[in-house]
């Protein structure tokens, strides 16, 4: 499913508000492999890396701090939550869910306890973090 214009601008603006924290090295659709499987969230994000020109990886077997799915306009939010679950139980720490129609994200830090921001901030405890809105949110 190709992303939308609403879907490919959020992924951007989250990955640049995470980038800019400078503390994160931040992914786009990057493959990471839980229990032999290949999942591939919108955003990756990792404590700060350093980058090899020589020695790339084609796919991660070590686990991201935080995901993010962005909602598609075709796409079905069990879709997504299906995802978070795989995510949360191999051991990621934090799932963002962002759904554009509502300006809303959810933060996800275990299965049965989620947040959603949709004022002011988005705050995860879990990492310590928090994102202005505004910075991601255009609408």
């Amino acid at each position: 499913m190709s992303p939308s214009e609403n879907h490919s601008y959020l992924q951007i603006a989250l990955g640049s508000a995470f980038f800019n924290m400078k503390k994160y090295s931040v992914y786009s659709e990057l493959s990471i492999e839980i229990e032999g499987k290949e999942y591939v969230p919108d955003i990756c994000v990792y404590p700060k890396r350093k980058l090899s020109p020589l020695h790339d990886n084609i796919k991660m077997i070590e686990l991201p701090l935080l995901v993010v799915e962005v909602l598609s306009p075709r796409q079905i939010i069990q879709e997504l939550t299906d995802k978070i679950e795989i995510y949360l139980n191999a051991g990621i720490q934090s799932c963002w869910l962002v759904i554009p129609t509502t300006s809303t994200i959810t933060v996800f830090s275990e299965l049965e306890k989620q947040v959603s921001f949709s004022q002011d901030k988005v705050i995860d405890e879990k990492l310590n973090l928090s994102i202005p809105l505004s910075e991601i949110f255009p609408f």
